[in-house]
């Protein structure tokens, strides 16, 4: 209203020349202010297209395994005129693709000017792209899954079944390079195929137990017994001589993945405690092969925990006895370990005392944590609330589940959890 005064005053006054040239010079002020003005609103309007557009195609991203290219397009289009509201400015999608599990999304729009307008341009031209991906990103996950007798109680193996399929559903990605998972099932054993049996990581006895030796308690027979290389059924104990006694070389081989040579870094075979316990699976991306390893487990047997932890980390490893895991720490890609148990500790190769055996399975979660290996625990109905919740990574990756019916939804939360919508770029 100042500079209009202003303009009134001098064109009243008798020198019209001047008048006259500031007038003429005022359309260029009027002007240079609008650029001024306009320019910080074609700012903030593309960052608000640009806003909008990421999140539309993270959305896009998502929907792209379930709808057509012209579904997803239409999608598209409507949910960025939710977002960019028609009174602000007009705009349209002027690319669209998508390949897999990724989508392109390019926008264009036009501002109408203000004070701009003076100097002959009426609309101002915004426009933004953005790139999404929906994806795990790249994870070696393995399921440590107490495989115990009483998972055969209140429906909870044929619910676990159910539950680790919807996880694999829930993290399997359009780019089948970018997920491996891995089985360890576990009682108070684990269990190999027994085409393992060369394996120089392996200890077996060297000879049957005789008469004599059995007689006078020299040789023991039974299940945790050593056994030799031709009665070798697959089954491994706990690593390592025994953790309550001191001054032993390998007490703690129990419960993480050190690596080294001599019998206290090798894995004792032994007779299986129970036919029962389905094999190991290590790391791989055939997750339609691991559906149906899943399905078939049948459960028996007594419960240790810390080997199921301890197996579970050497699932992860890049060092034998297995190498499917890529290095510690590699960039972009993610470790998950992911226990689930119904019960208390009951037995592991030295002791029934529960006490004891907790003391061992806290050791084993501080090792794999060390690893900085993402860690789940679910407790399903029965088991040490404290021990597990503090095994977890974090209270957020400990699930109590109280009704057996749940177990599906818990599992669903954790691979909604490691599944990740990202901008790729």
């Amino acid at each position: 209203m100042r500079i209009l005064r202003l303009l009134r005053s001098l064109l009243r006054t008798d020198d019209g020349n001047i008048a006259i040239m500031f007038a003429f010079s005022l359309i260029p002020i009027m002007g240079l202010m609008g650029i001024a003005v306009d320019y910080t609103r074609a700012s903030d309007a593309r960052v608000r297209m640009q806003t909008a557009l990421d999140s539309v195609a993270l959305t896009a991203a998502k929907a792209s395994r379930e709808m057509s290219d012209a579904e997803l397009r239409t999608m598209v289009e409507e949910r960025l005129a939710a977002l960019l509201p028609a009174q602000y400015y007009t705009f349209q999608v002027s690319e669209f693709s998508r390949d897999q599990g990724t989508v392109q999304i390019a926008a264009r729009g036009q501002l109408k000017s203000t004070l701009t307008g003076v100097l002959g341009s009426e609309h101002l031209n915004i426009a933004a792209n953005s790139e999404a991906t929906w994806s795990t990103g790249k994870m070696e996950i393995v399921l440590a899954v107490d495989d115990t007798g009483s998972m055969n109680q209140h429906n909870r193996l044929i619910e676990l079944k159910k539950a680790a399929t919807a996880l694999l559903d829930s993290v399997q990605s359009s780019d089948p390079d970018l997920v491996k998972v891995g089985l360890v099932p576990f009682n108070t054993q684990v269990r190999l195929n027994t085409s393992y049996k060369d394996q120089t990581w392996l200890k077996f006895r060297d000879k049957e137990c005789t008469f004599l030796e059995i007689l006078f308690g020299t040789c023991k027979t039974g299940a945790n017994s050593e056994v030799t290389k031709a009665n070798w059924a697959g089954c491994i104990t706990d690593r390592g001589e025994n953790p309550y006694t001191t001054n032993v070389t390998g007490k703690d081989y129990d419960t993480n993945d050190l690596q080294g040579s001599g019998d206290a870094f090798r894995y004792t075979a032994v007779v299986c405690a129970t036919a029962l316990l389905p094999e190991i699976v290590p790391l791989n991306t055939n997750l339609a092969d691991l559906r149906v390893r899943i399905n078939n487990m049948q459960a028996g047997g007594n419960t240790n925990i810390t080997i199921g932890l301890a197996w579970g980390q050497t699932m992860l490893s890049p060092e034998a006895p297995f190498s499917q895991g890529v290095a510690w720490e590699t960039e972009d890609v993610s470790k998950v370990l992911i226990l689930i148990t119904d019960g208390d500790n009951t037995e592991n190769r030295w002791t029934s005392d529960q006490t004891r055996i907790d003391q061992r399975t806290s050791l084993a979660c501080n090792a794999v944590k060390a690893k900085k290996i993402l860690l789940y625990t679910v407790r399903l109905q029965e088991g040490n609330q404290t021990l597990l919740r503090q095994c977890a990574t974090s209270t957020d990756h400990y699930f109590n589940v109280e009704n057996v019916n749940d177990l599906v939804p818990a599992f669903q939360a954790i691979g909604a959890q490691l599944s990740e919508l990202r901008i790729s770029k």
